[in-house]
């Protein structure tokens, strides 16, 4: 004999259950999402900051100002290229 193709209604116990297991789930997929681009933000700015240390502690007078300015473009642009990618993905979750 086949299985039925009609399902049987779920209890409202069962229901409750299902919602709070799900919304545990995405409130976990949330957390590491938004995490993940707030290293991606995080990262940049140590990378860029690094940069622009090396830029202030360099004696040269044209390697100075290079890694300076480049520590700034590559830290901005990180964060920049970071929340615009949060913000296209939460665009499409929703």
């Amino acid at each position: 004999m086949s299985p039925p193709l009609i399902r049987a209604e779920e209890s409202p116990e069962e229901r409750v259950v299902q919602l709070e297991t799900q919304g545990r789930q995405d409130r976990r997929w949330q957390h590491r999402r938004i995490s993940v681009y707030v290293g991606g933000c995080v990262g940049s700015l140590v990378f860029g900051l690094g940069f622009m240390a090396l830029g202030v502690h360099s004696a040269d007078a044209t390697t100075g100002p290079l890694l300076f300015w480049s520590g700034l473009l590559i830290g901005d642009t990180g964060v920049f290229a970071s929340l615009y990618h949060f913000y296209r993905s939460s665009d499409d979750a929703v």
